[in-house]
């Protein structure tokens, strides 16, 4: 059945490509045309379907407020949500060091001189955690975390320097990235040699798939009392209250118990609480195809998963844009061979 074009606005970036290449298959398979569409980010995603560019749009992150928040709520809504929970960040140690000394949390960790020294490499009397650089919004919550507690056995690496402001530089932040990678890869070393290490991480990234979390590596918590919940956001300059839900609970736990250590509070991140990926579409395309819409709305992937498809398009080490997109088409055609079952599940919505 012939059901005309769909236009499809793609997120830039590489943890959105696979998926966003399955779900154009999925519509191709429902009798669509899709019509792709490169986007920058969610402002300028949403601004398209708010000015009926496009009729979905693959990398809303967060929720429905930001519908709102942006003015598209009179004219697009959330379709589905692809990722739940997707986007989260935390610390992660070595699992075989944790596991050696029934390690749980990072206050324990800060609190004990022989388990924090044995993170000392440089012999200046502190342990070292990696964490990201300083132009990221993660550093000033990393820091928090040591100034509030007063953790001074331990140090955030990379340490604060003075930096030129200005405008963004892609150049820049290519180099931030790599040594970002170059810091996480030694923090992996040490891990698969049963050594010690704590470092930063976020997801969906192809870190977090290399970090083989369960096996290699855990989730470190942190407890209640050690959560800096006025860290500041070196954007805004506002506490980050996300790190307080509504309910008045704290951090992201929504962990499983052989991925995260149980601190004296269970799981706790002790980050924002996690970000769901969503679609988001024209309410009249929604209106208009409730069941394709139902097709989506059924179509969900774990943050692991999505962490998968970016370590896989990184691994060929592409960089032209035209390239990436026709890698992505390939991995996502190989994915629905394999996984055909549940595809199927999502087309019979």
């Amino acid at each position: 059945m012939d059901r005309g074009p769909v236009r499809v606005a793609r997120p830039s970036w590489d943890s959105a490509l696979v998926y966003t290449s399955i779900a154009m298959s999925v519509l191709e398979e429902l009798g669509f045309e899709p019509e792709s569409l490169d986007r920058v980010g969610p402002h300028d995603g949403l601004q398209s379907l708010v000015e009926d560019d496009a009729d979905l749009f693959f990398g809303l992150w967060h929720g429905d407020h930001m519908v709102e928040q942006w003015g598209a709520a009179e004219d697009a809504a959330i379709v589905s949500t692809v990722v739940p929970a997707g986007g989260f960040e935390g610390w992660l140690i070595s699992k075989a060091w944790a596991d050696e000394h029934d390690i749980t949390s990072l206050d324990q960790v800060a609190d004990d001189p022989e388990l924090a020294l044995a993170l000392d490499t440089d012999g200046n009397g502190r342990g070292e955690i990696f964490g990201c650089p300083q132009e990221w919004r993660c550093f000033d919550i990393a820091n928090s975390y040591l100034n509030f507690n007063d953790w001074s056995l331990l140090e955030h690496l990379p340490q604060w320097a003075e930096v030129n402001g200005g405008p963004w530089d892609p150049e820049h932040e290519a180099r931030d990235r790599e040594e970002f990678a170059q810091q996480f890869d030694t923090f992996l070393e040490r891990a698969r040699n049963g050594e010690p290490g704590i470092a930063y991480v976020w997801t969906p990234t192809s870190h977090h798939a290399n970090a083989d979390v369960g096996t290699t590596t855990m989730w470190l918590s942190v407890s209640h009392r050690a959560i800096h919940t006025g860290a500041r956001d070196p954007w805004e300059g506002e506490p980050w209250r996300d790190i307080v839900r509504d309910d008045g609970t704290l951090g992201f736990t929504a962990l499983l118990p052989e991925d995260c250590t149980q601190g004296p509070d269970g799981c706790q991140t002790g980050w924002p609480e996690a970000s769901d990926i969503n679609i988001a579409g024209r309410l009249d395309w929604i209106d208009e195809h409730p069941d394709a819409a139902r097709v989506l709305d059924s179509m969900t992937f774990t943050s692991t998963e999505i962490s998968d498809f970016v370590r896989t398009i990184e691994s060929l080490e592409l960089t032209d844009r035209a390239a990436k997109l026709a890698a992505s088409d390939t991995i996502a055609e190989a994915w629905i061979e394999d996984n055909r079952e549940r595809v199927d599940a999502w087309m019979s919505r």
